[in-house]
C-alpha cells in the first residue's frame, strides 16, 4: 500500500480481500510501511478493499485482482480524498 503523498500508513488501518466466487474474506492489518499479507488463498478472482482513513484507491473503493500463485511486491496506490466542506 503506497500513499501518493508520501506519508506513512496510520496505525490500525486494514485491508480486506474477498473471493469473487464464495462468501469468504480475510482481513489484514497494514503496516506503517504499507506492507500487508494474506495467506492460504486459492487461485481465482478477488476484490481488495483497503480501509485507510482519508485515502482511496484511484480505481475506486475496491480493487479487483486475479490470483494464480504467490504474489510479492504488488502495490496499491492510494490518493488523499478531498474533504467536503461543512455547511455553517
Amino acid at each position: 500500500m503506497i500513499l501518493s503523498d508520501g506519508k506513512r500508513v496510520a496505525d490500525g488501518m486494514r485491508v480486506i480481500i474477498s473471493s469473487d466466487r464464495a462468501w469468504d474474506s480475510q482481513m489484514a492489518k497494514i503496516g506503517a510501511d504499507g506492507h500487508f499479507e494474506f495467506v492460504g488463498l486459492a487461485t481465482g478472482g478477488y476484490t481488495i478493499s483497503p480501509a485507510v482513513r482519508g485515502y482511496s484507491p484511484d480505481a475506486g473503493s475496491e480493487v479487483p485482482m486475479s490470483i494464480d500463485g504467490d504474489i510479492d511486491g504488488w502495490k496499491i496506490v492510494l490518493t488523499p480524498v478531498e474533504q467536503i466542506p461543512t455547511r455553517r
